[in-house]
C-alpha cells in the first residue's frame, strides 16, 4: 500500500481517501508500523519542533484537531474491499480479530473517514457559491466549469476519458470550450459549459458528471478580476528621459495589454502576442497591464525615481471581459494561456536577436480569484514551478487580494467605529484582521515553491489622505487589509516578502447586524501609475493599490539588482547573461536584506504570550503568515559601507552532495565587543514531483563546515525576529540572521575563516540524478566602521581563491 498527499499520485481505480484527525506524524508512525509506503519523501510534519527551540509542545497543541486528507493506493481491488470491510467493523465498535489486525485498528484510531474516491472528493467545495453567483445574476447563462481529469500516461486512455466527458456534456445540453494537456506537470484539463439546471444538480452530487470516474476534480473556472484604478483629475508633468540604454529586456510580465504609447511607457515596453492581441483589448480597458508596467518601469510616480535602464517585455494574458474589465480570455483555460505564453517566452530566449533573449525575471501579478490555495499545490503553481526550474526563470508572484469583509466584533455600530478615536480604531481593526486571518489564505498560484510570493503593505510614498476618507492605520506600517496571508505548501514560508502595496481607504458597513470593514479604492492614497483615460488617452494617470503593486515593485528591484550585477560580473571578466544561476542569484539577493521590521515586530508582540515561553515557535510561525521573511531593502544589497561586506556564491549541486565555502573575515572585524551581525540567504530551485508528499524533488540546507548546524561561536539567532528555521527549510529559501557581541578567537594571523556548507538532499527516487542551481549570499556587519583596508583584504583574499575555484565573489563595494 502507498500513501500520498496529492490525488495525482494515486491509481483512481484502487484509490482510497483517508481523513485524519490526529497529527500527521502520529498517523505516519502507525502507518509505517503496518508497512505502508509513503510516496516520495517522508511527510513534512507540520507538528515537528525546530531543534533550536526549547519548547516541548507542538505549535498547535492548544488547537482543536484538524482534518487532514491523504490518499491510499491499494495493490488490488480485493485488498481495497478487504480494508473497507475492516473499517466498517471498526466504526461499528467491533474488536480486532487478530494481533495483526491490532496494528490496523491503531491506524483507524487516527482517521475520521476512509472511503473510495467519491463525489465528496470530486466536487470542489467552492463550486456551489460560484454556480449560484453566476445564476443569480444571469439565470439563463451556461455555466463554465474546469474539469481536471485523472492524468494517464497512456495517451489512448486520456483520449477515451475525454470522449466520455464530451458525451456527458453534450447529453446535458453543453459542450467543451477548451482542452489542455501538460505532461510535464501531469495535467489534463477541460473547460466545460453546462446549463444552469445541470450545474445545480452537479453541486448536489447528482448526474453523470458527478459520477464519472475519469474525473478527479470539478471546480470553478479560473479567472482574474483586476482591482479598481482611480483616475487622477489632472495629467502629471513627467520629466523627459533618455531611451533605455539596452535593447534587451531583463524582466517580462504576464498581465493585461498595456498602452504601449502611453507617455510614461513609450519606447520602454515591447509586447509579444500569443493568445491575446491588441485588437481584442480596447485602449480604455488596458488598466492593469498599464499600471503594472508603469510600476516596474518607473516605480511610484510620486517618487520621480526615473525609468529602468532596460525595456520591459510583456506577454498579454488578460483580455477585455464584461463591462471591459480585464480578465482571463473567455472560453480558454487560464493555465493553457499561461502555458502558451511561457512556451513562447522560452522560444524567444533562444533567439539571440530577440528583445526577450535575456529575460530572467517574470512578473506574475495575477491570480485565480475563485480558487484559494488549500494544502496541495494547484496545477497553475506547478506550471510556474516547472518553468522556474527547467528554464532558469525567477517568478515574482502576487499573494492575491482578498475582498471579503472583515468582521469587527467589538464595534457596536458602523457609526461608532467611524467616530472612534483613530488610535483605538486602528487597534480594533488590526485585532479583527488577526481574528479573520484563517479565511484570508493565498490565492493560487501564490503557493509556488520556486517563485517569490509578495504580500502588500499598507504603504506608499504619497501625501497624507486628507478629506473624508479614513486611513485605517494613520501612517503606521501595517499589512494591507486585502493582502492574502500564508503559509505555503507543507506550511513553508509564504509570502516570501512584503513590499509597499499602496494605501487604501477603510470602508465600514453593516451586514446582518454585524459591523465589518474592508479596503476600498482611495481617491487620494495609493501608488501613482500610468493608465489610459476613459476615452483611451495616453497621458492619464491613476491611483493603484494591492498585492499586484507589491509584486511589480519587487520585480523593479530585481531588475535594478540585475543591472548592478551585470556590471560587477563584467568587471570580473564574466558574463552575467550566460550564468545558469542568474535566477537563484536574484532570488537570494532580493530576500537577503529582508527583515520583519516594525510590522513584523508589531504582530509578534500582539501574538506573544509572555507567560508561555514554550509557545514561541507557534508565535513566530503565526507572524510569518503575515510578513514572511519581511520587507526587502535593495539598497543594502546595491550599496556598501565600511562596516559591512557582502559575498555571493553560486553553483549547481549534485544530489546528496555538500559544498563548503571558506569566508575570510579579518580579525579587526571581530576583536571588539560591539554587536556584529552575520546574515546568510540560501536560495535554489527544485524539480517538482507533483505526486510526492514533499512536492520538492530536492531540498537544500545550510550547515557548518562539519555538516551540522552549530555555525559560529559568538553569534546566536535566538533573539532575532525571523521565521523558525524548520519552517524556512520546507521551502526553497533559507534566510537567517545571527547576532552577537562576545569575543571570539579562531585561527591565527590577520584573518580568520568562517566555514559554511550547502547540503543537498534528494527527496524522491526520480530526482536522484538531478543537480540544482543555487546562490548563497553572506553579509558580515559590525557596529563600528572599520577602515577600507579591511574590505580590500577580504576582496583580495576572495579573488585569489576565486582563481582556483569559480564560486565566490564580492558584490558590494565600499
Amino acid at each position: 500500500m502507498q500513501v500520498a498527499s496529492d490525488p495525482r499520485a494515486v491509481i483512481p481505480e484502487r484509490a482510497l481517501v483517508l481523513e485524519l484527525t490526529s497529527a500527521v506524524g502520529l498517523f505516519q508512525q502507525a502507518a509505517q508500523a503496518l508497512g505502508l509506503e509513503w510516496l516520495g519523501s517522508m511527510v513534512s510534519d507540520p507538528d515537528a519542533l525546530d531543534e533550536e527551540e526549547e519548547a516541548d509542545v507542538p505549535a498547535d497543541a492548544d488547537a482543536p484537531p484538524v482534518s487532514k486528507v491523504f490518499y491510499l493506493t491499494m495493490p488490488s481491488e480485493q485488498g481495497l474491499q478487504t480494508l473497507l470491510r475492516a473499517w466498517r467493523r471498526f466504526k461499528a465498535g467491533e474488536l480486532a480479530a487478530s494481533p495483526d489486525q491490532n496494528q490496523l485498528w491503531n491506524i483507524f484510531e487516527h482517521l475520521a473517514d476512509l472511503r473510495t474516491w467519491s463525489t465528496k472528493d470530486r466536487i470542489d467545495p467552492s463550486l456551489a457559491q460560484y454556480v449560484e453567483a453566476i445564476l443569480s445574476a444571469r439565470p439563463d447563462d451556461l455555466v463554465s466549469l474546469e474539469v481536471d481529469l485523472w492524468y494517464r500516461n497512456d495517451g489512448q486512455r486520456r483520449d477515451q476519458a475525454l470522449a466520455k466527458l464530451y458525451g456527458l456534456a453534450q447529453a446535458a445540453g453543453g459542450g467543451f470550450d477548451d482542452t489542455v494537456e501538460i505532461p510535464e506537470i501531469q495535467y489534463q484539463g477541460v473547460l466545460v459549459r453546462i446549463p444552469g439546471v445541470v450545474a445545480r444538480q452537479l453541486i448536489m452530487g447528482e448526474g453523470g458528471l458527478a459520477r464519472l470516474d475519469d474525473i478527479m476534480r470539478i471546480r470553478p473556472q479560473a479567472a482574474f478580476d483586476s482591482q479598481d484604478l482611480v483616475e487622477l483629475p489632472e495629467p502629471l508633468a513627467l520629466e523627459k528621459q533618455q531611451a533605455p540604454a539596452s535593447t534587451k529586456c531583463v524582466a517580462a510580465i504576464l498581465d493585461g495589454y498595456p498602452v504601449l504609447q502611453h507617455e510614461a511607457l513609450s519606447g520602454r515596453v515591447t509586447a509579444l502576442e500569443v493568445d491575446v492581441t491588441a485588437a481584442q483589448v480596447p485602449a480604455n480597458a488596458r488598466l492593469h497591464g498599464t499600471a503594472m508596467a508603469s510600476l516596474i518601469v518607473r516605480g511610484d510616480l510620486s517618487d520621480e525615481a526615473g525609468p529602468l535602464a532596460s525595456p520591459l517585455g510583456v506577454i498579454p494574458v488578460l483580455s477585455a471581459g464584461l463591462h471591459n474589465r480585464e480578465t482571463t480570455p473567455t472560453g480558454k483555460l487560464a493555465i493553457g494561456v499561461i502555458h502558451r505564453a511561457l512556451k513562447a517566452l522560452v522560444q524567444q530566449r533562444a533567439q539571440m536577436d530577440s528583445p526577450f533573449s535575456r529575460v530572467v525575471v517574470v512578473n506574475h501579478s495575477i491570480c485565480d480569484t475563485h480558487v484559494p490555495f488549500v494544502r496541495a499545490p494547484s496545477p497553475w503553481a506547478s506550471l510556474i514551478d516547472y518553468y522556474s526550474h527547467h528554464h532558469q526563470l525567477l517568478f515574482v508572484v502576487s499573494a492575491g487580494n482578498i475582498d471579503a469583509p472583515i468582521p469587527v466584533a467589538d464595534a457596536a455600530t458602523a457609526q461608532a467605529l467611524e467616530q472612534m478615536n483613530p488610535t483605538n480604531r486602528d487597534a480594533l481593526v488590526i485585532n479583527s484582521l488577526r481574528e479573520s486571518s484563517g479565511t484570508r489564505g493565498l490565492l493560487s498560484p501564490a503557493e509556488t515553491v520556486n517563485g517569490l510570493t509578495v504580500g502588500a503593505l499598507h504603504a506608499d510614498i504619497g501625501d497624507d489622505a486628507g478629506g473624508t476618507e479614513i486611513d485605517p492605520f494613520q501612517g503606521l506600517e501595517m499589512m494591507g487589509l486585502g493582502s492574502a496571508l500564508g503559509m505555503g505548501v507543507n506550511r513553508s514560508v509564504k509570502p516570501d516578502l512584503i513590499a509597499n502595496g499602496g494605501r487604501t481607504a477603510l470602508k465600514i458597513s453593516t451586514r446582518a447586524g454585524q459591523v465589518q470593514v474592508h479596503p476600498a479604492p482611495s481617491q487620494r492614497m495609493g501608488h501613482k501609475v500610468a493608465r489610459p483615460g476613459v476615452a483611451g488617452e495616453s497621458n492619464r494617470y491613476g491611483l493603484s493599490a494591492g498585492t499586484s503593486d507589491a509584486a511589480a515593485l519587487t520585480t523593479r528591484s530585481a531588475v535594478q539588482i540585475a543591472t548592478e550585477l551585470e556590471e560587477i560580473f563584467r568587471q570580473d571578466g564574466d558574463s552575467w547573461a550566460e550564468r545558469p544561476t542568474r535566477a537563484t542569484i536574484l532570488k537570494a539577493l532580493l530576500v537577503h536584506s529582508a527583515q520583519w521590521g516594525d510590522v513584523g515586530k508589531l504582530f509578534f508582540d500582539l501574538i506573544k504570550d509572555p507567560s508561555h515561553h514554550k509557545r514561541r515557535l507557534a508565535e513566530k510561525n503565526e507572524t510569518t503568515r503575515y510578513v514572511g521573511f519581511g520587507k526587502t531593502d535593495p539598497e543594502r544589497v546595491l550599496g556598501g559601507t565600511t562596516n559591512r561586506i557582502t559575498l555571493l556564491a553560486d553553483d549547481q549541486i549534485e544530489p546528496n552532495g555538500r559544498h563548503v565555502f571558506k569566508l575570510p573575515v579579518p580579525t579587526r572585524m571581530l576583536r571588539s565587543r560591539d554587536v556584529r551581525t552575520i546574515t546568510f540567504t540560501l536560495a535554489w530551485t527544485t524539480p517538482i514531483v507533483v505526486f510526492s508528499t514533499d512536492y520538492r524533488g530536492v531540498s537544500l540546507k545550510l550547515v557548518d563546515g562539519n555538516g551540522k548546524q552549530i555555525f559560529w561561536q559568538g553569534v546566536s539567532r535566538a533573539d532575532v525576529d525571523q521565521p523558525v528555521q524548520a519552517t524556512m527549510e520546507r521551502g526553497t529559501v533559507v534566510h537567517m540572521q545571527l547576532q552577537g557581541h562576545t569575543l571570539w578567537r579562531y585561527g591565527k594571523g590577520d584573518s580568520q575563516t568562517l566555514e559554511i556548507g550547502v547540503q543537498s538532499m534528494s527527496k524522491h527516487p526520480s530526482t536522484k540524478n538531478a543537480s540544482v542551481p543555487y546562490a548563497l549570499a553572506v553579509t558580515i556587519e559590525v557596529a563600528q566602521s572599520v577602515d577600507t583596508k579591511v574590505y580590500e583584504q577580504i576582496r583580495d583574499d576572495v579573488r585569489a581563491r576565486q582563481a582556483q575555484q569559480q564560486r565566490t565573489r564580492t558584490i558590494v563595494r565600499s
